[in-house]
């Protein structure tokens, strides 16, 4: 139950909390994939997806996440989002050693 403006409500608290366990999950395959390549597979399980498979659907994950928050009342709009998303590509542009 929300009491204070600056509480989160439990809804909002479990959303950003699963939020972080995918966002976790996107930086675990990432790794994964610096260290054995984006074809790699877990060489111990059977028909187990590459490491590029695993990051597509994780970040879809945290898509399906960001989603879940933007109808949470916590102010996330597709316009905010959208704003936030171009200056970091604005940033990028600026700052990437490699830019090809």
């Amino acid at each position: 139950m929300k009491t204070q403006a600056h509480e989160l409500t439990d809804k909002q608290k479990e959303y950003l909390l699963i939020l972080a366990e995918e966002c976790s999950e996107v930086i675990k395959v990432i790794t994964k994939t610096f260290r054995f390549g984006l074809d790699s597979k877990n060489p111990y399980i059977p028909d187990s997806p590459t490491n590029k498979e695993e990051l597509i659907q994780e970040i879809g994950d945290v898509m399906a996440m960001v989603e879940l928050l933007k109808d949470s009342a916590l102010e996330l709009t597709d316009d905010s989002l959208k704003l936030a998303k171009q200056k970091k590509i604005d940033k990028l542009n600026q700052w990437l050693n490699n830019k090809d």
